[in-house]
């Protein structure tokens, strides 16, 4: 049982931290007690945020702890709702108060008395308030809004700044469900595609208003697609199917029911998610990714229809992204509906059996329309309905689908709740049909009692739940979900009047509901917070993981085993989610989402568990993953959920913690029919046999075909063909693209008719499918709409799925076959044991004058149960003669099948060769003298072993087995399929009836069969088929190659360097995006335009070649910082080659250029950016290694710092994390290394500020300056700064790429001047660079350089982001001839980890002094 004195105390304390009613006493309290319990629920805003409506659901358990006085009465008042709920519930000396209050904010603050009346005492009056709060929209703010996309839908996680609440619910203007996520004031928006259709610019910022009581607050987020941009407009073609869809004076005959005319859409673009869509002016959808990779992805879509009239006119519209604007198209079509026979107007006859065993009652009916295949639904019910779907032949008593009759007989129903039942047959997903009142048996109403419960906990994710219970008419059904009978499955010891039950949860079960109900209908439904006794009190309350949040700041860590994955091929990862906070026996959820989900379904041999464990060697909870190869083509979505306030989307998390897939060709679409051939139709059989059918090529282009189901039925008398086929059944070419056959003889006598293809199910080696209904098995057809294998077919319409045959000559045969024999094997079967199995003999003889039964057509024996659940057992012909046919079928009924009623069988499906069908309902068997039924019994003490948790082919280990009976089991066989593995027996450790676990399973690829042994019986044999599971290796960085090779020589030759190993890839690492080529790229001897931009010849460099390095000899080092400095001079002394600076020789004036670089700060920020802690230092140890190279060293703590500078003198070739770089002369590199680092939480990550001035002296009064940044363009896929003064510039180059422990991860770089607050004018220049380096464990490196160049063109005030100087000295620019460059200095600071307080701002203030010193000193020394 679980610590209820502890739980108890805590929700007291909850209950008190988070409700502003506070209980107080009146009056003296005597010997009365009063305690909130712990489902006291008060929402303190309105449930949904529109209405102005606030309530308490109050629970108060009220304890008198003088025995001998005895409360008479518990009253609440208050002076201001007319109306309120309120009752109690008593035993003994203990009472528990229930109430609820709905008030408002008119009323509010709410004033609630209690008073308690005792025989022996006086009143007891308790008071408590409670406030309805209406929020000030002035105070409520959105915060942290992310957008994102899954399967076709837009989410918005928010927080709300200013609206606290754990049960409100904010309604929207867009949004189909806004509701609550992770914790208090964390909502989650989906939006209606309705809502941006008609955005007049897509990259702004959507709105939408939160809707208050008689109020709104209009709020932004940042659009998903203004993140996402479109880097070029992109292309888009269409197929429409059927093909001339769009076309004036078209129409579209529906292929089967509910099958929407579709189309595809080939996108080229840069971003993972075009918008684009469809719309019928009522319906919106979202197109779905079908096939490809981004930048070559075809799409899917629906043109919904629903809600018309065969024959009318739509209209449909389209919509596509053209970068931040949307394009609309529309066309009008006819559209006509498929046929559905339906059953109005039929008339019911009813009769009732006289067996006393087995009350039956049977209903028949006679047809009005043709029968074409539709599936019908049986019901019997209104309050509480059991129901079960079927088609033919289930029912069809005699004659062929133009004239028949339908008879069915069903256990009578007895029920307190209704004094008549009601039978209803209709057609399944229509509102025909007809119903009629059945017998009811008398019943009692005397409810079923929970006595107790227990929960025990295993060692994994799963929990058990144990009940015991009493019942005077005995347990029929024992259910964890409302909708759903699982008969007495659960049933583990006792029997259906004293027994116990069991059922396995998670902490994602926080929320259900379980019903006991027995024989008639009498039941009790409990769930969190129940009542089992009140005195002493007992109530179900869930462990303590049930109740524990988390949210994304709790995790440290989120990382794979393997990133930037090629989905060429399966691939095996491990997740790694890292958290000191959450308790290790806490297990929350992960469920993962791949592009293809809404077209496949996984494989049973690669589901994998679902749940985190944690690892207590790794510290760390971890879960393993198996992506399939090409069913993502971007990024892995998935969302950890733990209950219904603990859920987490990876796409709310920083893209370094996110599992991006590198390689992969989508493949969504599931096999389809390309081609299909009719064999004979049409056909005349006469004397000699002849064979129908079709030939089918089946085209599966990426995946492969695996295997199919194709169901043919026939339109004189049903007659069912079924045709199971794998790639093994190809008669010509492969899995991509094979010729499959099916064919049905026909031989005389036969009658004419039609063969139609009514199901087909197509699945491909990943199991996405495309499926085919005639008409809708399900409720909802959505996901059919877009997996139809007819696609190809819907423009020459559904004719290709028929075939058809005259027979000469084609005569009905009405003779009637006759039942001669009906045999069951057992009378009595006890389902609770291992031998389930029936076995069913029968013989039908036929009339000499008939046709004979068909033998390719073979009966069908049903067996219902009370409950309506029915199963099928399928016919095998043993023997046959002209007239004499001899069948059967055996069958394992489920555990506890049909317990504690008897089960009853019919037979159906007997069909001749004259187009007649026979069947026999179980009132016909039980006329005949037949067995008609079978009792039922149910042991509780045999182990059956019914599943497995997953155990994993490479590691063995635990093997957890779901089942019963297994409370006593001493012994668990392990049989092995691998030759050279033992046979192990194993002692299980047991957890109660239903789970036991098995340690010390070998590692296998091979199935493992099972069987567990109690004292006195062995299990079923059971088999494990472990999960295949390869770790994947990390792919090799692909080798770069050059896009293009220059026509012209280059001014200098680089220096060649030794090709490294490359580095291995743990991201996927950006490419700039294309450039446009400006100014012919400077001309021919400069560079040339190539498809990513400008590429340029040494020593010219930028945006258009139009920049030079300038030649310095190398600068002496600075001993005391990483620091370095030209020697002040005029531009008499650079070497600046061909085409420098220029100009004439009226003006004699030098200008004094001055550059300053340092890394001012290395600071961690979280996963929002905002800054965690700040590092600075100022003490370096220099170690020269060469003339042109030096090192700095220094240490924070236990991590080390090292800075080396290296100058390059002529052009160089040098490779870092895979990329090549090309060194111009005159270069300082700068390799900064750091060491293990500490961060407060491994979300977080590292920001490397570099400020970069240059400076101006003696500058003419019209000079001007200009600031550049951006991508280049010559494929380093690097980031540059070209800060520029008059002709010369400071240009910085920032890789986009670092060494992180050993692997190659992409960094982000960003200007941060708006945030650094800049200072720039004419003369001078500032900028703030910052280098996000994401966490890591063991060191990182980053390689920025630097330049200097001379301008062919002068800063002007047409220059990007140019300040001029608006006085004017009479002297243009190309005047100024006495250029003098001073001295660039270069000092690089690197602070890994804080020191201690005082001596860290001392440190600071003797660093800041000292490079304000030095900037002083460079701008005095002109």
């Amino acid at each position: 049982m679980i610590d209820f004195k502890n739980l108890l105390i805590f929700f007291i304390f909850l209950f008190f931290r988070l409700n502003n009613g506070q209980l107080t006493p009146v009056t003296p309290t005597n010997s009365i007690t009063i305690t909130p319990l712990n489902d006291f629920k008060f929402v303190q805003y309105p449930l949904f945020s529109n209405t102005q409506m606030c309530s308490i659901t109050g629970k108060f358990l009220i304890t008198d702890n003088n025995v001998n006085n005895n409360i008479t009465s518990i009253l609440i008042t208050q002076d201001k709702l007319p109306n309120f709920t309120q009752y109690t519930q008593r035993d003994g000396n203990q009472q528990v108060l229930t109430f609820l209050f709905f008030f408002n904010f008119t009323v509010s603050p709410l004033q609630i008395k209690i008073n308690i009346t005792s025989n022996s005492t006086s009143d007891v009056v308790y008071n408590f308030t409670q406030t309805c709060f209406d929020p000030n929209l002035d105070e409520v703010e959105l915060e942290n809004p992310i957008t994102f996309m899954l399967d076709g839908i837009f989410y918005t996680d928010f927080k709300l700044k200013g609206y606290y609440s754990t049960q409100s619910l904010i309604q929207t203007s867009v949004g189909l469900c806004p509701c609550t996520l992770l914790d208090s004031a964390h909502y989650l928006l989906i939006w209606n595609g309705l809502s941006l259709k008609n955005l007049a610019n897509l990259y702004d910022d959507w709105s939408f208003d939160l809707m208050f009581y008689n109020k709104n607050k209009t709020v932004k987020i940042p659009s998903y697609y203004g993140i996402n941009k479109q880097q070029s407009i992109p292309t888009y073609t269409k197929k429409f199917y059927p093909n001339d869809l769009i076309e004036n004076g078209s129409n579209y005959t529906e292929f089967g029911q509910s099958y929407s005319p579709i189309y595809t859409n080939n996108v080229n673009t840069n971003i993972p998610a075009p918008f684009s869509g469809s719309y019928d002016s009522t319906y919106f959808f979202l197109q779905k990714p079908l096939k490809g990779s981004i930048g070559n992805m075809t799409f899917i879509n629906t043109f919904f229809i629903k809600n018309f009239n065969s024959g009318d006119m739509l209209n449909f519209y389209y919509f596509d992204q053209i970068q931040n604007l949307i394009s609309k198209t529309s066309f009008t079509t006819r559209i006509n509906k498929y046929t559905i026979p339906s059953l109005n107007g039929i008339v019911f006859s009813i009769s009732n059996s006289t067996s006393q065993i087995i009350p039956l009652f049977s209903v028949s009916f006679k047809n009005v329309e043709n029968y074409k295949f539709t599936t019908f639904q049986y019901s019997i019910g209104s309050v509480i309905t059991k129901k079960f779907v079927n088609t033919w032949p289930y029912g069809f008593s005699i004659g062929s689908n133009s004239n028949y009759t339908h008879k069915t007989s069903i256990q009578s129903f007895p029920s307190r709740y209704f004094t008549i039942p009601t039978y209803k047959i209709q057609t399944f997903n229509l509102e025909d049909g007809k119903e009629i009142g059945v017998p009811n048996l008398s019943p009692n109403s005397i409810d079923p009692i929970a006595v107790t419960y227990r929960i025990y906990e295993t060692n994994s994710a799963l929990y058990i739940l144990s009940i015991d219970f009493t019942s005077v008419n005995g347990i029929a059904d024992i259910r964890i979900s409302p909708n759903s009978y699982e008969g007495n499955l659960h049933l583990v010891s006792g029997s259906i009047y004293n027994g116990t039950c069991e059922f396995i949860i998670t902490i994602t079960s926080k929320t259900f509901s379980i019903t006991i109900e027995d024989i008639y209908k009498n039941s009790i439904s409990f769930g969190e917070y129940s009542f089992f006794s009140i005195n002493p009190l007992n109530q179900l309350i869930f462990p303590p993981q049930f109740y524990y949040k988390f949210n994304v700041s709790n995790f440290y860590n989120i990382s794979y085993s393997a990133n930037n994955l090629n989905l060429n091929e399966d691939n095996h990862i491990t997740m790694y989610l890292c958290n000191r906070d959450i308790p290790t026996n806490f297990n929350f959820w992960f469920q993962n989402f791949e592009d293809s989900s809404y077209t496949s379904i996984q494989s049973p041999l690669k589901i994998t568990s679902t749940w985190l464990s944690y690892n207590s060697t790794l510290g760390c909870f971890t879960k393993r993953l198996i992506i399939q190869k090409n069913s993502i083509y971007y990024e892995m979505m998935g969302v950890m959920y733990a209950n219904e306030q603990s859920l987490l989307f990876t796409t709310m998390l920083p893209e370094s913690t996110r599992l991006i897939v590198k390689k992969s060709v989508l493949d969504a679409q599931g096999p389809i029919f390309s081609d299909i051939k009719k064999i004979n139709d049409k056909v005349d059989v006469n004397s000699n046999p002849m064979v129908v059918g079709w030939n089918f090529t089946i085209t599966d282009d990426l995946n492969g075909f695996s295997h199919g189901y194709i169901k043919i039925m026939g339109s004189v008398d049903s007659s069912t063909y079924h045709y199971n086929f794998t790639i093994n059944d190809c008669i010509e070419g492969d899995q991509f693209n094979g010729i499959y056959q099916f064919v049905i003889t026909v031989s005389t006598p036969c009658i004419s008719q039609e063969y139609t293809m009514t199901n087909v199910e197509l699945y491909d080696n990943n199991y996405v499918f495309s499926i085919f209904e005639l008409y809708a098995k399900s409720s909802s057809n959505d996901t059919n709409l877009f997996s139809n294998p007819f696609i190809n077919f819907y423009q020459s319409g559904i004719d290709i799925t028929k075939v058809s045959f005259t027979c000469t000559p084609s005569t009905m045969d009405t003779t009637e076959s006759t039942l001669k024999s009906f045999s069951v094997s057992k009378d009595s079967i006890d389902v609770g044991s291992n031998d389930r199995s029936i076995l069913f003999n029968f013989e039908i003889e036929t009339d000499v004058t008939g046709s004979g039964l068909k033998i390719d057509q073979l009966p069908i024996v049903y067996i219902l149960s009370q409950a309506m659940n029915i199963l099928e057992c399928r016919s095998t012909l043993l023997h046959n003669t002209t007239t004499n046919y001899q069948y059967s079928c055996q069958i394992e009924l489920p555990v506890s099948f049909g317990h504690p009623f008897p089960i009853s069988y019919s037979l159906y499906g007997i069909v001749n060769n004259g187009g007649q069908f026979k069947g026999y309902a179980t009132v016909d068997l039980q006329t005949l003298g037949f067995p008609y039924y079978s009792n039922t019994t149910f042991s509780t003490n045999i182990p059956v072993v019914m599943s497995n948790f997953v155990i994993y082919s490479d590691i063995g280990g635990d093997l957890i087995l779901q089942g019963r009976g297994f409370s006593n089991a001493k012994n668990v066989e392990l049989t092995y399929g691998e030759v050279g593995l033992a046979t192990q027996n194993l002692t299980p450790t047991i957890f109660g009836n239903s789970i036991i676990k098995v340690s010390g399973v070998k590692a296998t690829e091979k199935s493992i069969l099972v069987i567990v042994q109690t004292d006195n019986y062995f299990s079923n044999s059971y088999t494990v088929y472990p999960i295949f599971f390869n770790e994947t290796i990390p792919e090799p960085p692909e080798t770069q190659t050059p896009s293009q090779t220059p026509s012209q020589t280059p001014s200098q030759t680089p220096t060649p360097t030794p090709t490294p190993t490359p580095t291995p890839t743990a991201s996927i690492l950006p490419t700039n995006p294309p450039q446009q080529c400006k100014d012919s790229c400077g001309g021919e001897k400069k560079g040339y335009c190539s498809t990513t931009g400008c590429v340029c010849y040494s020593p010219w460099i930028g945006e258009t070649c139009s920049s030079q390095v300038i030649i310095v000899p190398p600068p002496t080092p600075d001993t005391g910082f990483p620091t370095t400095q030209f020697p002040s001079s005029n531009n008499s002394n650079f070497n600046s080659g061909s085409g420098g600076g220029g100009g004439n020789t009226e003006i004699n004036t030098p200008i004094t250029f001055r550059s300053l670089i340092s890394i001012v700060s290395l600071r961690e920020i979280d996963f929002k950016g905002d800054t965690v802690v700040d590092h600075r230092f100022s003490e370096w140890y220099f170690t020269p290694i060469t003339e042109l190279k030096s090192q700095y060293f220094t240490t924070i703590g236990n991590t080390n710092v090292t800075a080396t500078l290296e100058w390059f003198n002529q052009s160089t070739t040098i490779q870092f994390a895979n990329e090549n770089l090309e060194m111009n002369p005159s270069t300082i590199k700068y390799t900064i290394e750091i060491t293990e680092y500490n961060f407060k939480q491994n979300l977080n990550s590292l920001q490397l500020i570099i400020f970069a001035s240059f400076n101006a002296s003696d500058s003419p009064n019209d000079i001007c300056s200009s600031k550049q940044y951006g991508d280049t363009s010559n494929g380093d896929n690097s980031n540059y700064l070209k800060i520029q003064i008059d002709n010369h510039s400071l240009y910085g180059r920032f890789i986009k790429r670092a060494i992180i422990d050993d692997k190659v991860y992409s960094v982000e770089n960003q200007l941060l001047d708006s945030s650094f607050n800049s200072i720039s004018t004419s003369s001078s220049i500032q900028s703030y660079i910052g280098i996000t380096i994401p966490f890591y464990k063991n060191y990182v490196i980053v390689d920025p350089d630097f330049s200097l160049l001379v301008d062919s063109n002068p800063a002007s005030s047409s220059s990007t982001n140019s300040i001029c100087n608006s006085s004017s000295s009479g002297l243009s620019k190309t005047q100024l001839i006495g250029i003098i460059v001073g001295s660039a200095c270069f000092v690089v600071v690197i602070i890994i980890s804080i020191v201690y307080f005082v001596r860290r701002h001392y440190i600071q203030k003797i660093f800041m002094e000292k490079l304000s010193s030095k900037m002083k000193r460079e701008i005095i020394n002109k």
